[in-house]
């Protein structure tokens, strides 16, 4: 399992940042309880796989350190409704699970060449391409499936505050500037940089 330095160091190189940039926002989830610090510093396998889709998400969507905790529950709350057959259920996704599921497709493809089948996305395999935008300033997000448009996850407004008074204060300071703001802010990455990823947890025997 990997410490959360190998952790930083994977997902630094993988998307082209210094491993001391990432650090600082794994940091900051570790001491808002996003991220859970297992026995000597090392993930707990049955954890890692949503923790790292919320360090993606902090990476992707926060625009300062400080605002890490907050942009990463305001993003990844997203919610994706799918209308379902009639006489069904719509169906609803949040955008952190969304990201948790593509990291397994990812590590399943880079570990066994094992496809992913989902509901709605259909079948994910080595030759699907995936973009993931994160538009941080809105807090919303969106996914592309071999360049089509698959979901698009909009800001929830009942994210509930943290009991702090200071980190609600971030939290709604965060969100009142997605009702706000003008201009846009996106980053987007694709199924190269999820390969990357998972093939840096699969050798640090995080997965």
């Amino acid at each position: 399992m990997a410490t959360a330095g190998e952790i930083a160091r994977i997902f630094g190189e993988a998307m082209g940042l210094t491993e001391a940039s990432v650090a600082l926002r794994y940091r900051a989830l570790r001491e808002d309880g996003l991220v859970v610090k297992a026995a000597r510093g090392r993930y707990t396998p049955d954890r890692s796989m949503l923790e790292s889709a919320r360090l993606l998400i902090a990476i992707m969507g926060a625009q300062a350190v400080a605002e890490v905790a907050a942009s990463v529950r305001l993003i990844g709350s997203a919610r994706c409704k799918i209308a379902g057959e009639p006489g069904h259920a719509d169906h609803s996704y949040r955008f952190e699970d969304v990201i948790k599921e593509l990291l397994e497709w990812a590590i399943g493809v880079e570990r066994e060449g094992k496809a992913l089948e989902h509901y709605d996305l259909g079948v994910l395999d080595a030759r699907t391409s995936v973009e993931v935008a994160v538009m941080s300033t809105a807090l919303t997000a969106q996914l592309r499936i071999n360049d089509e448009p698959a979901m698009r996850f909009y800001r929830a407004e009942d994210v509930p505050l943290p009991s702090d008074p200071r980190k609600a204060e971030i939290q709604q300071s965060v969100a009142e500037r997605a009702r706000t703001e003008r201009m846009q802010t996106t980053q987007t990455i694709d199924e190269v940089v999820l390969r990357r990823i998972a093939t840096g947890l699969i050798q640090s025997g995080s997965c």
